[in-house]
């Protein structure tokens, strides 16, 4: 009998590990898909859940990393062309080598080395992405913290910042992350803006979520581009490089959360931010 039962439970302990290997074999041969069975609630079961956690967020590292080099690839071949065209036909006499040339090739390299900068941002935005730590923020002074480094720039503009958030509301959230989107909202809020315009920023919970608005008065989004306003590289400005959405939609769905908008030409745009409101971070 204890032979048997031993053989039984040598199996028990054995045919877990033996997946286990398998399966970290298969991973570092490049099978990042590979998951193990989790039965039970013993140690063995533990180890293979934060296995399988480990094999999802390499993963989606791996497929983040693919799309980003995929998309600098895109976006980075047009300057480059456009740069290297001209300095071939100068090379070759086709073009006069004059200061207003050389001010065209240099408002190039000052493009590709923003686009460069914004690429460096958004691939930081998704490294975070696995360092998400949560702790409960008081939301009112957080924000205001914030505001109070715009306030100059809506004064010089004539646009009004107001904050609506009762003093007691909390958040569980991440705070370099919320204070990275929050940047970004007020920056775009104010870049939509005139004078005279009015930018609010609302925040409170309700349902177990934190709701963070933030509204502006300004131009607002044409409805045909509205859909992929969260896309990388996605500008619906010649300037603009169309990478400060997507990093708040990546530090959004980093902690738990999403990112809405609303928008109507001439009457301004809402940006909704959801975070789920967790009692137990500490």
């Amino acid at each position: 009998i204890i032979i048997i039962l031993s053989i039984v439970l040598s199996r028990r302990l054995a045919n877990p590990l033996n997946e286990l290997s398998s399966a970290a074999v298969a991973i570092s041969g490049g099978d990042l898909k590979r998951r193990v069975t989790v039965s039970g609630t013993d140690e063995l079961a533990r180890l293979a859940e934060a296995f399988n956690h480990m094999s999802v967020n390499l993963e989606r590292q791996d497929i983040l990393r693919k799309k980003l080099i995929s998309d600098v690839a895109h976006e980075l071949r047009t300057p480059v062309a456009a740069l290297k065209g001209e300095l071939e036909a100068m090379i070759d006499g086709m073009i006069p080598i004059t200061m207003e040339q050389l001010q065209s090739i240099n408002e190039e390299a000052e493009r590709l080395a923003t686009l460069i900068e914004g690429i460096e941002d958004l691939s930081q935005a998704e490294a975070r992405v696995f360092s998400i730590k949560k702790e409960s923020i008081l939301l009112h002074p957080f924000i205001s913290h914030i505001v109070e480094r715009f306030r100059p720039l809506f004064v010089e503009k004539g646009v009004r910042l107001d904050i609506e958030c009762a003093a007691t509301e909390t958040a569980t959230a991440d705070p370099d992350a919320l204070s990275r989107i929050l940047i970004n909202l007020i920056s775009n809020a104010l870049a939509a803006t005139e004078k005279n315009d009015r930018v609010s920023i609302k925040a409170g919970n309700r349902q177990g979520m934190t709701i963070i608005e933030v509204r502006d008065s300004g131009t607002g989004i044409p409805p045909a581009t509205l859909p992929f306003i969260f896309e990388r590289f996605y500008s619906t400005k010649p300037e603009g490089l169309g990478i400060g959405l997507a990093i708040v939609r990546e530090l959004a769905t980093a902690q738990g959360g999403n990112i809405q908008v609303r928008s109507e030409i001439n009457n301004g745009s809402v940006f909704t931010l959801s975070i789920p409101l967790l009692h137990n971070v500490s």
